[in-house]
């Protein structure tokens, strides 16, 4: 009897049991490549998240209800090379004009040009008219609102007290904008933008930043810095800021 002869006898006799052991193998198989592709689909959703949230910001610095100098962000700029950007982050609230729908912690920032520059997408952004509001898609949707419709957004007033302490003024503690939707910003212009991780779209309503600090009485004010620095790894990356940072704070 032939080799193959012998080899084709014994897959002959022992059939089932290869059948058995062939099936097996092809489903543990395409169960791991199940998962990888699931593992790999996920980890690239999450990064295309990450991205949408932070453009090509990699630095920043949030002092949430402290205000700073607004040219913090220039005089750190002097220690790197990249785009720094100073901007107002407030939470407050938007509705339509007709009250229709509402939306609750909505992120209002108010921005320069500049901001603009460490997103993907916007290359030629120019200053916000003081009478204008850029929406995100997530807002624009709760709001039902399309571009030229009227919203009126409400923010707190800075204070040196918290709101909740017994002594702190509830007088005029926020203020009303009444606004005309100028444009619904896409992802990749940093529609998404947010320093907190998470899945669920923020929503984001940009102002000018000058008609801000006006609103706010915070003249030449700032409580966020967004940086894109070039040319560094990322192990030197938080180095570079506190060298900046250090250098350029005062009192």
């Amino acid at each position: 009897m032939s080799r193959f002869r012998l080899i084709f006898r014994s897959l002959q006799f022992h059939f089932r049991s290869n059948l058995g052991a062939l099936i097996g193998a092809a489903i543990s198989t395409a169960i791991l490549v199940g998962a990888l592709t699931v593992g790999d689909s996920v980890r690239q959703s999450l990064l295309q998240m990450a991205l949408a949230r932070l453009g090509r910001i990699n630095l920043a610095l949030a002092s949430n209800d402290r205000f700073f100098q607004e040219d913090l962000s220039k005089r750190v700029q002097t220690n790197a090379d990249g785009v720094f950007a100073s901007a107002i982050q407030i939470s407050g609230t938007a509705a339509a004009a007709d009250g229709s729908a509402r939306a609750n912690k909505v992120q209002v920032i108010g921005v320069h040009p500049d901001f603009w520059k460490v997103s993907v997408g916007a290359n030629n952004a120019a200053e916000i008219p003081s009478d204008t509001v850029f929406l995100n898609q997530a807002l624009a949707e709760q709001l039902r609102v399309k571009e030229d419709a009227t919203v009126l957004i409400r923010v707190p007033k800075p204070s040196d007290l918290s709101r909740d302490a017994p002594l702190s003024p509830v007088d005029n503690s926020s203020t009303a904008l009444r606004l005309r939707v100028g444009k619904v910003v896409s992802e990749d212009q940093l529609g998404r933008f947010s320093l907190q991780a998470s899945q669920i779209p923020p929503f984001n309503a940009f102002v000018s930043m000058k008609f801000l600090q006006q609103k706010l009485a915070v003249t030449n004010r700032a409580n966020l810095v967004v940086a894109e620095v070039r040319d560094k790894a990322a192990a030197d990356l938080l180095k570079t800021a506190k060298t900046g940072l250090l250098n350029a704070w005062q009192l």
